[in-house]
């Protein structure tokens, strides 16, 4: 997992379908994946995505979380989709996710696959991501 502060963490997960592989944690300049398995189970993907960010941001009892899915190049809309219902679900039974937003933020990669964002908030934070934030492009 890659940390921006030790509140916020962020974790990709790569599917290479033709090598039935998922890569966990692969960098977008060519850094390797933490972890490489051979399968092709969403559920059991997103139950294991929400273990290391978990894990790695050991939330503290009165954090809720924020999550951020960016959905990478070569994966449909729909798919982004069932990913952040099959992570929100797995996220949800450790600590309530306050904030799900889903959509291509940056799509940068020529992969299928997801960056996952996950912040942990305490009341102060929450109330600043309580709100539409804006860029050139898009729509948080």
């Amino acid at each position: 997992m890659r940390f921006a502060n030790t509140r916020l963490g962020t974790l990709s997960l790569h599917i290479n379908e033709a090598q039935t592989q998922i890569a966990y944690g692969a960098g977008f300049s060519g850094e390797p994946p933490m972890r490489v398995e051979t399968h092709m189970d969403m559920e059991r993907a997103a139950k294991e995505v929400s273990e290391m960010l978990l894990e790695d941001l050991a939330p503290k009892e009165d954090e809720t979380l924020f999550l951020l899915i960016n959905r990478l190049r070569l994966t449909s809309y729909a798919d982004g989709y069932i990913m952040a219902n099959l992570i929100s679900k797995e996220l949800s039974l450790a600590r309530t996710v306050e904030q799900l937003r889903v959509a291509p933020f940056s799509n940068i990669m020529d992969v299928y696959g997801f960056d996952f964002s996950l912040l942990c908030m305490n009341r102060d934070t929450a109330r600043y991501m309580d709100c539409v934030l804006q860029s050139d492009c898009f729509t948080i």
